[in-house]
């Protein structure tokens, strides 16, 4: 399999999928759910129209947003409501 088209991003990726975890990740996903209610501010959405979106009752929207508590999936689902 020839993937030298592919350069440097191909190596990047291998050594990504071979390395520990990147801790700017995880600081990425924390600073988001910080920033969560800015960011729905920023763009008119309320947080029960993005909770009632993403299937996450509006209680527990609150709650986890008040204590950034979401899970990975529930983020992805908060983001596809913001993005759409």
């Amino acid at each position: 399999m020839n993937v030298s088209y592919l350069g440097n991003n191909f190596l990047y990726l291998i050594y990504c999928y071979m390395s520990r975890i990147d801790e700017a990740v995880v600081n990425d996903f924390i600073k988001i759910q910080q920033d969560l209610p800015e960011t729905l501010k920023f763009y008119g959405l309320s947080a029960r129209f993005v909770a009632l979106q993403s299937g996450i009752s509006v209680s527990s929207f609150h709650r986890k947003m008040k204590s950034q508590g979401f899970t990975g999936e529930e983020m992805k689902a908060i983001c596809a409501v913001i993005n759409r």
